[in-house]
């Protein structure tokens, strides 16, 4: 039979649904929710090893609007929670997660 866009990509069809901590494991991801953010973000994702994670926001034109985490984190998951400064508008963001020396981003919305 056909595969259905929910076998694919479920994330499409529950942007905004809670993050299971399987998911960020098995996936290796970095994950935001819930997308679109009100008020408060919560930042999640796996790290092998204890080491130096930058966790910044920054706007589609590239200027960094606020850093989240600077610090030594030890190895596991971390779950990381973000207050939105009153200062930013609704819009497109990315969240850039650096691990050691391994980079992801995650666009999201917010509104």
């Amino acid at each position: 039979g056909a595969i259905g866009v929910v076998s694919v990509c479920p994330q499409l069809w529950n942007p905004g649904g809670v993050t299971n901590v399987e998911d960020v494991v098995s996936g290796n991801t970095f994950k935001v929710y819930p997308n679109p953010v009100v008020g408060k973000a919560n930042f999640a994702f796996h790290q092998e090893n204890t080491e130096k994670v930058m966790l910044e926001v920054y706007d589609l034109n590239g200027r960094k609007v606020s850093v989240i985490s600077e610090s030594i984190l030890p190895a596991g998951i971390q779950r990381l929670n973000w207050e939105v400064p009153s200062n930013l508008k609704g819009g497109f963001y990315f969240a850039r997660l650096r691990v050691g020396d391994k980079i992801q981003t995650q666009k999201f919305v917010l509104n």
